[in-house]
């Protein structure tokens, strides 16, 4: 029984990411790097999270190689929900 929650909470865990990644592909932005006002205004006010915890989840994306946090600028999306990644072409 205790494996079944660790599962089922695995893939809840999983939907959160795919959701919040899928939010941030939803920004409109001009420039292909996507500005943190813009992130921090979309996710914290979706998921209802601190900034701070905003902060955590992007590193985490990002360590997952699914965005680029380019320092002072934003966050550059590497991967699209088609399942293509940014060097495909």
């Amino acid at each position: 029984m205790k494996q079944e929650k660790i599962t089922l909470t695995a893939k809840a865990e999983g939907l959160l990411w795919f959701e919040m990644l899928r939010s941030l592909s939803g920004i409109k932005s001009r420039k292909e790097i996507i500005p943190f006002p813009l992130v921090f205004e979309k996710v914290c006010s979706k998921f209802s999270i601190t900034k701070a915890k905003a902060w955590n989840c992007l590193f985490f994306l990002a360590e997952f190689g699914l965005i680029k946090v380019t320092p002072c600028h934003g966050i550059k999306l590497n991967y699209d929900l088609r399942g293509r990644t940014d060097n495909d072409n």
